[in-house]
């Protein structure tokens, strides 16, 4: 096996940015010989169901989550959130409430969720999700820019207790 997961995939389901469909990429991750294998696609769990199917049929363990725009204000950029599994449902329950309280926006407004929210969503769970902040975050973006110090400033704000404790934190670049 090769030792590799890709944590943030989106799918054909996400216009615009996914290409594969997800039996697809499970068939690719099956031919590369790994493990396991994430869905995020851009706002919801458009592909998640096929996904599932997809990787039990091929003996791959799923992975599902979201990308989600997350906001103080302004955009910090997009986030990935990922369930916990063999849960009883506990991981893809909490995914549930994040996407659909980022969804509650006036008519035309994207989807997003406020950092704020977010850590008081994580208050209610019991560490059934991790949030990846990647490149495509503020963090990842300062981080990328190689801008020593601001980067630690941004992690800051991202370093609410309630995240910490409820839900792991983590920081990824790549």
């Amino acid at each position: 096996m090769s030792g590799f997961t890709h944590l943030n995939f989106s799918s054909a389901y996400s216009a615009h940015y996914g290409v594969n469909r997800p039996e697809q990429a499970v068939a690719l991750a099956k031919q590369y010989g790994f493990d396991a294998l994430a869905i995020t696609d851009r706002d919801g769990l458009y592909g998640a169901a096929k996904h599932i199917a997809a990787c039990i049929e091929n003996k791959i363990d799923p992975i599902i989550g979201v990308s989600l725009e997350v906001t103080d204000k302004v955009s910090l950029g997009r986030v990935v959130i990922l369930a916990h599994g063999h849960n009883r449902g506990a991981g893809w329950s909490s995914l549930c409430r994040v996407i659909s309280k980022a969804h509650q926006k006036k008519k035309n407004e994207a989807p997003s969720i406020d950092r704020k929210e977010l850590a008081e969503l994580t208050q209610q769970e019991i560490a059934n999700c991790t949030v990846l902040i990647g490149p495509d975050s503020d963090v990842g973006r300062a981080s990328l820019m190689i801008q020593p110090k601001l980067p630690c400033c941004l992690r800051d704000g991202w370093s609410i207790s309630e995240l910490v404790e409820a839900w792991r934190l983590k920081f990824l670049v790549t």
